[in-house]
């Protein structure tokens, strides 16, 4: 049997001694109260009219009594959504049809037996449902349910109250006592109509069609949630059993704290099998310590944390079959509490503070992820780390963010709307980067640098928004001494400025872009490191002619060649780290050669079905031979695959490749001209993407993992040197190096040995990083 209600420890014995005088004139004052609780009768009123044991039709006349103001006589019709209904002892009435009902009243004191049979039909009540007993020929309320039989059943039968506002079940004529209810409970009132459920509540499935549900916690008596609970018939199992789900538009507000019960559970030692809030669904939470066992917890709507009593902490189970692990859709704050997010927060939608207390993540690893565009907007937000792994769409972040101790990056975007980001690193704290970029960036306080600077932990995906294209920044380098920090911005300014009349050690910059870095760095640190800008979207015919450049004057350090990296153009600086104060940094150009001569501008290669369709403008008069080049893979070696003359001017010249290397993710295309058998002007070069190309990143099975084997996949990496485990809360666990082959099954008996939690694996080999998020159960 479920126990629903507790009494409160008292701390002293004068307070003991108060406390039991007033319950015992309460508990006089509830007998008295129930035994007084009589219902009136009206001409609306029916009963059941059959013989002890006897069962009858709902549609049946023959089945019921009506009250005709002063006694119980033959009903001509059978009752309606107008009439109160009273199914008296050892009667049951089955439908054979939908049927409809204002307040339901079923026997429920000893040997009640089967009340209401709703085989496979819907009884439509619009009032109440009541537990009843009778004291000579009065009709009272009666705050308990006969334990044994069907009181309600089959499970394929609905009790669903409709609509206005109202109580539908309270805890003077109703509990949660019946172990065999079966049946499917919906709740689908007229809109923006709230039904109460103000005592605990028992079924097979609860379903919230429409409008709003509020559970509350029920002080009549010792205070006890109104929890929603299942039968407990062994037919259905002794282990979880019971759904209960919220339809999109549809609330359901909760009261219940840990103090007074759960929210849902199956008894009082098996969870639930299911809590599902789907998509645009509801769940208002209002009590300090909301506490929910259920097997498999869904929430795909929208979950408000809106208490306000002094703090307010997030869902947790408190059976251990329970799901404790909650990933959230879209997460909303308001009420007067200070919100305290748990230990790890995973949310794949929004999460908006909309009024009310504080919320606090001192302690919270958020992790966003998801395939859509998110809000995260929440005023100060402080955190202890942040994961960001999105296939597809952008975090906008609307608010400063400051993080304590891991900030990861595997994938996604971020859209600052000019908001800072502070890492506020300890000594321990960790910064990884793998992919993604930053949109509108308004300032990055990185404090605490790692001594040895890297593309892992000093890469900054900048998105320039006015040249539609990555200019992320690189920092290399080793750093002598701890607690060094740097200050990094980005303005952002449309096009170039041409003859900015400086030179770069001696040689004259023609042009530079007008978006520029600002770095400041904090500490002694006097070693030398290198910065590296992304300048792949750039037209250059020399890479030797890229510089790093300040504002109108020569950059801070000494220039250092632009190099392609992994198949990207970038260009490189040299300067000691303490140098770099309100310093400067762009992308500028040396030579008049990398401005483009004018038969390029339109230079463009689409990947068209079968083919890549490559056009630019002729701007000559004079017969010019054409040879287009193409590389065969990723490495910018070009081998010519077609050439042709044309000498109208002005014209759009298409050139068309059939035969492109299918196999490979991306390659480069370079057309020449040559005029007049003598000068020979060259495109840029440009890279194709191929959309057809599945490339396989490194995974691991299981994940999550609870025994068993660890199968650790490489899909196409290669040469991998290092691999780097620590938690999400920054603890490094192990990094392993391997000089010669990689070692696989090493790697997956040491992950077999660590404990259980959530951790980041990070494979690293000459020229790529990829990092994987792996869970590791208890067994």
């Amino acid at each position: 049997m479920d126990i629903f209600y507790k009494e409160r420890t008292l701390k002293t014995v004068h307070g003991l001694l108060i406390v039991r005088i007033a319950v015992l004139f309460g508990l006089l004052f509830v007998i008295g109260f129930t035994a007084y609780a009589q219902i009136p009768l009206s001409t609306f009123s029916y009963r059941s009219a059959l013989p002890e044991g006897g069962q009858g039709d709902w549609d049946d006349p023959a089945s019921w009594q009506v009250y005709d103001g002063t006694a119980w006589t033959a009903a001509s019709l059978p009752p309606n959504r107008d009439n109160d209904v009273f199914i008296i002892k050892g009667n049951e009435i089955r439908l054979t049809g939908n049927e409809e009902v204002n307040n339901l009243y079923l026997f429920g004191a000893a040997d009640a037996g089967k009340k209401l049979n709703l085989q496979t039909f819907d009884l439509d009540v619009y009032g109440g449902l009541h537990s009843f007993h009778v004291v000579g020929a009065d009709y009272n309320l009666f705050d308990s349910a006969w334990l044994g039989d069907d009181w309600i059943y089959p499970e394929e039968g609905r009790i669903v109250f409709r609509g206005n506002s109202r109580i539908v079940v309270d805890r003077n004529s109703w509990s949660g006592q019946n172990l065999a209810s079966r049946y499917t409970v919906v709740f689908y009132p007229n809109p923006d109509q709230e039904l109460v459920v103000n005592a605990v509540f028992k079924a097979s499935n609860f379903l919230i069609q429409s409008g709003t549900v509020r559970q509350t916690v029920n002080y009549n008596g010792s205070p006890a949630s109104s929890t929603f609970s299942f039968t407990t018939d062994d037919v259905f199992g002794t282990e979880d059993f019971g759904e209960f789900r919220i339809a999109p538009g549809a609330t359901l507000i909760s009261e219940t704290t840990r103090e007074f019960n759960q929210i849902l559970r199956r008894s009082d030692t098996k969870p639930a099998s299911s809590f599902i809030l789907e998509e645009g669904a509801n769940l208002v939470l209002q009590g300090e310590e909301p506490i929910i066992d259920a097997v498999n917890v869904v929430l795909d709507g929208n979950v408000f944390y809106a208490a306000d009593g002094a703090t307010q902490g997030f869902l947790k189970a408190s059976m251990a079959e329970s799901q404790s692990d909650f990933l959230y859709q879209n997460l909303y704050f308001q009420g007067l509490a200070t919100k305290v997010l748990p230990d790890e927060l995973s949310v794949q939608g929004d999460m908006v503070y909309v009024s009310g207390g504080q919320v606090t993540g001192f302690d919270t690893e958020l992790q966003l992820t998801g395939n859509v565009d998110q809000e995260l907007n929440i005023p100060g937000l402080e955190l202890s780390g942040l994961l960001l792994d999105k296939l597809s769409g952008t975090v906008n972040l609307r608010h400063r963010l400051t993080i304590f101790e891991t900030f990861n990056q595997v994938a996604g975007t971020i859209n600052f709307h000019d908001q800072d980001l502070t890492l506020e690193f300890g000594s321990t704290g960790i910064y990884s980067y793998s992919g993604g970029k930053w949109l509108n960036l308004g300032k990055l306080y990185y404090e605490n640098l790692p001594l040895i600077l890297d593309d892992s932990n000093a890469t900054f995906p900048i998105y320039d928004t006015v040249f539609d294209a990555p200019r992320h920044l690189v920092l290399e380098g080793n750093l002598s001494g701890s607690a060094q920090a740097i200050e990094i911005s980005y303005i952002e300014a449309p096009g170039l400025t041409y003859d900015p009349e400086f030179s770069d050690h001696g040689e004259v910059v023609v042009y530079h872009l007008n978006s520029f870095f600002e770095l400041n760095t904090v500490g002694t640190a006097t070693n030398e490191i290198s910065a590296w800008i992304l300048a792949e979207d750039l037209a250059v015919q020399d890479i030797d002619h890229l510089r790093i450049v300040g504002a109108g004057e020569q950059a801070i350090g000494d220039h250092v060649s632009a190099s392609l990296r992994d198949g990207m153009l970038w260009a490189g600086r040299l300067f000691e780290f303490d140098e770099a104060q309100t310093s400067f940094l762009t992308i500028g150009s040396i030579s008049e050669l990398s401005v483009l001569p004018v038969e390029w501008l339109d230079f463009e290669a689409i990947l068209i079905g079968d083919r890549v369709r490559l056009t630019w403008k002729s701007t000559s008069e004079n017969l010019i031979e054409y040879t287009v080049s193409r590389s065969d893979g990723e490495k910018p070696e070009f081998f010519p695959i077609g050439t042709f003359q044309e000498e109208r001017n002005g014209i759009t010249i298409t050139f068309e490749d059939r035969f492109f290397p299918i196999d490979k993710p991306f390659w480069y295309y370079q057309v020449s001209a040559m005029e007049d058998q003598s000068e020979i002007s060259y495109s840029p070069v440009i890279r194709v993407s191929n959309p057809f190309y599945a490339r396989q990143n490194p995974s691991i099975f299981p994940n999550p993992y609870q025994s068993g084997d660890i199968n650790l996949q490489l899909g196409d990496m290669q040469d991998i040197r290092t691999v780097q485990v620590w938690s999400m809360k920054g603890v490094d666990y192990q990094t392993l190096f391997f000089k010669e082959e990689f070692d696989s099954p090493m790697v997956e008996m040491y992950l077999k040995e660590l404990p259980p939690g959530t951790y980041l694996i990070q494979l690293r080999s000459l020229g790529e990083i990829h990092t994987i998020k792996w869970q590791k159960g208890s067994p």
